[in-house]
């Protein structure tokens, strides 16, 4: 009995102290969408549509995305190197999606891609 109830309470404690940490580190789910996909730097990215990403921030959700679908891009002569899409402004819409209620901390980096 007395091991049961310190079981239970050292879980409330446990959740009590990691309720903070998930309100101080808000997360939001964002929608990035490309611009034109006749841009260059396209070439650099495995995707090529819309995904949710939820991060702290929008910049924190860009390099999400642009860590999770980046390629490889051979240079060519005279022609600047494309680079990841997802963190350029001109490439990719970035709004923030509506979720009801709150976004776990644990969600923190997930990148979400339709069917």
């Amino acid at each position: 009995m007395l091991l049961q109830l310190l079981s239970t309470i050292g879980t409330l404690t446990a959740k009590i102290r990691s309720e903070p940490d998930s309100m101080t580190h808000a997360l939001e789910a964002f929608t990035l969408r490309p611009v034109d996909l006749t841009r260059p730097n396209w070439a650099a990215s495995t995707h090529k549509s819309r995904c949710t990403v939820f991060a702290k921030d929008e910049r924190a959700a860009r390099r999400i995305a642009s860590n999770q679908f980046r390629i490889a891009v051979a240079s060519t002569m005279g022609k600047p190197i494309p680079t990841s899409p997802w963190l350029n402004e001109d490439d990719v819409y970035c709004v923030i999606a509506s979720v009801p209620g709150g976004i776990s901390a644990d969600l923190e980096g997930i990148v979400v891609i339709p069917d």
